[in-house]
């Protein structure tokens, strides 16, 4: 993987800005935050700094000691781990409300991966001794904690179920269905980032990715430059949703 540029919390690449009202209003159902009373998420949210990162920058090595935690305010960020053999494994992608390291920071161990910015990225960053003497002093806000830990985990495991149980298409499928908050009708999606990342962080080949548009092509699912047009996105959630992928089929 070729290198890309890093931009510690304290040098150039990064630039830091007030979290804005929106932000905090939308940060409230990302799921690490989602189970706190307002009193305690603004004690939470007075120990982070908002920081903004350009595209391609690193915001932790795998091997690095843990020292903070993020969470995505907007744009995505992927998760690399680097095998013995020189292999890179994209393990996942993260967008908006998605918590980043957060169990490495609060044992204050070494990161498992390397997460780069894949987009322009606004986040909020929480350092671990500030969050930790929050957790310490607060029972409600480490029973949150754990409830995004148990998030986590569920997350984890549906990833797993769909590698193991879904074909290509049907992973593609699922994928489209969750970049729209739209039930019915045509909907039209951008895909946040390049189809080789995505056929990577669905664990398929390229190819297979490219087999997959092309099928769901006869299901009204048109590729427009890096958009997609759904003519019909209740029947696409709808058999991502029962799990079916009968619908799906050439």
């Amino acid at each position: 993987m070729a290198p890309m540029a890093r931009a510690p919390h304290s040098r150039a690449g990064q630039r830091q800005a007030a979290l804005q009202s929106h932000e905090l209003e939308a940060l409230k159902s990302a799921p690490i935050f989602e189970r706190l009373s307002p009193g305690d998420l603004n004690k939470i949210i007075a120990t982070s700094s908002a920081e903004t990162r350009p595209s391609g920058c690193m915001l932790f090595s795998q091997g690095e000691q843990a020292t903070a935690f993020f969470v995505v305010i907007a744009g995505w960020v992927k998760l690399v781990r680097d095998l013995p053999s020189g292999v890179s494994t994209v393990i996942d992608v993260a967008g908006a409300r998605a918590a980043i390291g957060v169990a490495v920071a609060a044992a204050r161990s070494a990161h498992v991966s390397s997460a780069y910015a894949v987009t322009p990225v606004r986040l909020l960053r929480f350092e671990s001794a500030a969050i930790c003497s929050v957790i310490r002093n607060n029972p409600s806000v480490a029973l949150a904690f754990i409830h995004s830990a148990a998030h986590l985990h569920r997350s984890l495991i549906e990833d797993i179920e769909k590698l193991k149980s879904f074909k290509a298409v049907e992973r593609v499928a699922a994928f489209l269905a969750s970049l729209t908050q739209q039930r019915e009708g045509r909907a039209t999606v951008r895909l946040p980032f390049g189809k080789t990342l995505l056929a990577a962080r669905l664990g398929i080949q390229p190819e297979s990715l490219s087999r997959a548009f092309r099928q769901l092509r006869d299901k009204g699912v048109l590729v427009v430059r890096d958009g997609v047009v759904i003519a019909d996105i209740g029947r696409l959630k709808q058999a991502v949703d029962t799990e079916s992928g009968a619908y799906l089929e050439p």
